[in-house]
């Protein structure tokens, strides 16, 4: 009876031991599947942080180009006014500046009359601009006002 009880006390403590080494690698496999998923959590956490910040950096950089755009256009939309108003009749300057004098001089030449050598003011009339000196005079049709 003795190596009976001894026998199967082994029996019991061998047992022990298997459920402790299984309850162990259980706890391992718990405590693996629990950080496994920590980490997919944080990683998926991670992409959708950053996915966020590339949405922002391309949500401001459609907003740059955009305004880009706009400042690109209101300033072609100021050249063409300014560009009407040069060619403007109304706008036209009582006495011919710097630039429109270099037009009259250019058409003045493209038309071969003569040039004006006194340097006179070209002042605005009805018709367009007569040379102060009383020699020359440019309609705005030729100088391709309206």
């Amino acid at each position: 009876m003795k190596v009976s009880a001894t026998w199967q006390k082994e029996e019991v403590e061998l047992k022990a031991i298997a459920d402790t080494k299984r309850k162990a690698k259980e706890e391992d496999d718990i405590q693996a599947k629990v950080k496994a998923e920590t980490k997919a959590r944080e990683a998926e956490e991670r992409n959708a942080r950053e996915e966020e910040h590339q949405a922002r950096v391309e949500e401001h950089q459609a907003r740059v180009e955009e305004r880009q755009a706009r400042k690109e256009e209101h300033h072609a939309r100021q050249e063409e006014k300014r560009a009407r108003e040069e060619n403007s009749v109304i706008h036209a300057p009582a006495v011919a500046d710097t630039n429109l004098r270099a037009r009259i001089d250019r058409v003045i030449e493209e038309l071969g009359l003569p040039k004006c050598h006194d340097d006179h003011k070209f002042h605005k009339t009805l018709e367009g601009y007569d040379c102060e000196g009383g020699t020359h005079k440019i309609t705005f049709a030729q100088l391709g006002m309206n």
